[in-house]
């Protein structure tokens, strides 16, 4: 017989996820610039996506951003850009993450 603490009932509850690893981005480069490819695969509190570009690493400017769209979100992007970064915010505005720096394809 199951003992008092089982039961068949299940409670919800507010399950935040934030995983150990930053969130992923990926830029693939087009005629007229590029376009972001932004996810973080668990984390629940993405509400957004801020797009910052430069020519190194300590030229980074914000240069674009765009609510969260699914599971992936595509931001395009005028311009060219030699190096980029992409923090996930979250509803307040917060950063919550930031991908490594990376380069366009």
């Amino acid at each position: 017989a199951p003992g008092p603490r089982l039961s068949y009932r299940a409670l919800v509850e507010r399950w935040v996820g934030l995983p150990l690893y930053p969130p992923k981005a990926t830029a693939i480069a087009g005629p007229a610039g590029s376009t972001i490819y932004a996810s973080w695969n668990g984390a629940t509190e993405v509400a957004a996506w801020r797009v910052l570009a430069g020519d190194n690493r300590t030229d980074l400017a914000t240069v674009s951003g765009k609510a969260k769209t699914g599971f992936e979100t595509a931001i395009p992007l005028k311009g060219s850009y030699k190096v980029f970064e992409v923090q996930a915010l979250d509803a307040k505005g917060h950063v919550i993450g930031t991908t490594k720096l990376f380069r366009s394809q």
